[in-house]
């Protein structure tokens, strides 16, 4: 009897597997990046659309006159004289002086500083508005003077606002910062993924990479492009001090805590941000001088006015997001102007 014989199987030899293993590590090479770049460009159409919805909330708020019919501010009116201290409000959640940023007031003037509505900026019977923006729900004497007041368990409103709200970013619909592990404070997650350890004490708005987005409003009657902060300069358009607390560590304003002012991210090159304040050139023809090192006055400047140095969107308002790359000033910026970031 011929019994039908099974040929044996042939293996893969070592020549053959280390080249389908090679394939694969080079798909992977080649999908990976490709990938990436998708992820980013999403997340860049993301930052994009949140900044678009800004400016369409900023436009609402100027066009509502109960609260002002301008765009809102970027800085704290409190003052020595008004016992805030300069750039400082009072914390709805704790009714405690803290120092504040544009990022920040940008979220208070959009969704309120409790995500539960704006009052607006309103002074309320006090010094400044920076000193009535807190919350009471005590008497009815306290609950008049802080706009962020809410009606006192027992009350038949109790848990609402005393004063009109306005709301024209829906918090769900905007990245925001999450809380922290106290009440009133916050953590911004690109900080976190950096081992920054400062904790916010007020929520703003994030781009979709979780960085802050700043917001700097132009000062009304300004006239020269930019200065580092007031006292430097009273007539400047824009102001770098308006976004210290992210931006400038080493520059706070008298009274303030270093811990509030730690800086969000380094740049991965080695440097840090590339918004530092730089002095501007003085003499008969500074303005024809070019601006040669990265600084938040040539990264604003509107390279098509060659007379004098003139900011972009002097009228109105700048939002700034770091970008993929998590660094303010670089070219991956994603901006409501056109910044120079060479």
């Amino acid at each position: 009897m011929q019994r039908n014989r099974t040929a044996p199987r042939r293996a893969f030899t070592l020549v053959e597997l280390l080249a389908v293993v090679a394939i694969i590590a080079l798909l992977i090479g080649i999908l990976v990046p490709t990938i990436g770049a998708a992820r980013r460009a999403a997340r860049n159409t993301q930052t994009k659309g949140s900044l678009q919805t800004l400016q369409t909330g900023l436009e609402a708020f100027r066009g509502e006159q109960k609260i002002g019919g301008t765009f809102p501010p970027s800085y704290s009116d409190g003052d020595e004289d008004s016992g805030m201290g300069v750039g400082r409000v009072t914390s709805p959640f704790t009714n405690q002086p803290i120092s504040i940023s544009g990022a920040g007031l940008l979220v208070w003037a959009l969704s309120g500083a409790d995500l539960l509505g704006t009052p607006g900026f309103p002074k309320l019977g006090q010094a400044s508005w920076a000193r009535a923006s807190g919350s009471n729900s005590g008497n009815q004497a306290a609950r008049d003077s802080n706009a962020y007041a809410l009606y006192p368990p027992g009350h038949a409103r109790a848990g609402e606002p005393v004063h009109t709200r306005f709301m024209y970013i829906d918090p769900s619909g905007i990245p925001l910062t999450p809380p922290g592990e106290t009440n009133g404070t916050f953590r911004v997650p690109a900080e976190l993924r950096a081992g920054v350890t400062a904790v916010r004490q007020y929520p703003m708005y994030l781009d979709s990479f979780g960085q802050p987005i700043l917001y700097f409003r132009a000062s009304a009657g300004g006239r020269n492009m930019a200065a580092r902060d007031r006292q430097a300069d009273a007539r400047a358009i824009f102001y770098l001090e308006d976004n210290w607390a992210l931006l400038n560590p080493g520059n706070r304003p008298s009274g303030s805590s270093p811990g509030e002012y730690t800086l969000m991210l380094d740049d991965p090159d080695g440097g840090r941000h590339r918004l530092p304040w730089v002095n501007l050139p003085t003499g008969a023809n500074a303005a024809q001088d070019d601006l040669t090192e990265p600084s938040f006055a040539r990264y604003i400047r509107d390279r098509n006015v060659k007379a004098r140095f003139q900011p972009q969107r002097a009228e109105g308002y700048l939002l700034i997001t770091a970008g993929p790359d998590g660094v303010f000033g670089s070219k991956d910026d994603i901006t409501n102007f056109e910044p120079d970031a060479r």
